[in-house]
């Protein structure tokens, strides 16, 4: 890269320049599609095999074009190295490798694969125990990849909760068995007398969640990088707005935005980048926004407005002259720390 010899791809001119993902034991090596880096890319595996003494197998390594590349270039791209040209669909960790805006190709795999293994187990014998053991250790982890990547429609969630749940209950054959409990109080914790199943929906929401967490606050993996200099260049994720033919993937996040919202909170710092009146900074409310209208003589933007200007603690004139008294209180009783660290969520 450093040479110039090979460029990987970028999404957006902000973005980071991708040549390569790590995985396990897998790599994944984004070039364009032309000959000199081709032949820069089978050096660098010769390189490699004689510096680990591993040979890399190319009976296992599979290439994959843009559609806009032309077929004579395919074709010249694959027996220079050797390799199998597969199409964008062909699978990785058990999902396609690229998923478009259609959803029809992931929910069909996911389908696939979870019907097919309860096919497998319905000419058994199991206790309800057993059958307990198997949908929460293999059934519900089938679908854990794909929804912590994507939003999953909603009737997709319904449609594999019904093939979960005629497990359950021991539906085969076509012979509909009587479901004696709503799956809904199945899928509350045992000590408040379900078994503890998954409510699908909210447990795509929950790992969603997790990763707007992570892109919130771990802004230097290679992820945020990529998706910030896509998607909010110039703000931070909770400011992002949802943009024009935004992926599947960027959907799903910014979708889930409320679920960190929720709880979210800013712990005070400096003050230098905390709203008083849009942030959740205030302990000892619901929301955790102040509740004061702002005054329209006030100027206070930031919270470091509201402090004297050594930034150790709190000027009580400025806080009552544009807070309720409740809130002013509020306000004057959170200690600034003498460090003067930047505000962070938590």
């Amino acid at each position: 890269m450093e040479l110039g010899s090979i460029r990987g791809i970028r999404v957006a001119t902000s973005a980071p320049e991708v040549t390569h993902l790590l995985f396990a034991d897998d790599c994944i090596i984004f070039v364009q599609a032309k000959t000199e880096e081709t032949r820069v890319i089978k050096e660098i595996l010769k390189t490699y095999e004689k510096a680990s003494g591993q040979v890399v197998s190319l009976e296992k390594t599979i290439i994959s074009f843009s559609q806009a590349t032309r077929e004579a270039r395919r074709r010249e791209i694959t027996d220079l190295l050797g390799v199998r040209c597969v199409d964008v669909k062909e699978k990785y960790l058990g999902l396609p490798i690229v998923v478009g805006r259609s959803k029809k190709i992931l929910t069909n795999t996911i389908r696939d694969k979870l019907w097919k293994r309860l096919q497998g187990w319905k000419g058994m014998l199991f206790s309800k125990a057993g059958r307990e053991v198997l949908i929460k250790a293999v059934a519900q982890s089938i679908p854990t990849y794909a929804m912590s990547v994507f939003k999953i429609p909603a009737y997709f969630c319904d449609e594999i909760r019904k093939i979960v749940s005629h497990f359950w209950w021991g539906q085969n054959q076509g012979v509909r068995k009587v479901h004696w409990i709503a799956w809904k109080n199945l899928c509350r914790p045992k000590e408040f007398g379900g078994l503890g199943f998954q409510d699908y929906q909210m447990f795509n929401w929950a790992l969603l969640g997790k990763q707007v967490w992570s892109l919130c606050t771990n802004e230097n993996t290679l992820a945020a990088r990529v998706i910030k200099g896509k998607y909010y260049p110039n703000s931070s994720f909770l400011e992002a707005q949802l943009g024009r033919n935004p992926s599947y993937t960027w959907r799903g996040f910014w979708e889930a935005k409320w679920v960190v919202e929720k709880g979210l909170r800013n712990r005070i710092g400096d003050g230098a980048i905390t709203n008083i009146w849009t942030d959740a900074w205030l302990s000892g409310t619901n929301s955790g926004k102040v509740l004061s209208p702002k005054p329209t003589d006030c100027s206070y933007v930031w919270v470091k407005d509201l402090l004297k200007p050594s930034g150790l603690e709190w000027d009580e004139d400025n806080v009552r002259s544009c807070l309720l008294p409740f809130e002013a209180e509020k306000v004057t009783s959170i200690r600034i720390s003498e460090r003067r660290p930047p505000d962070e969520w938590f």
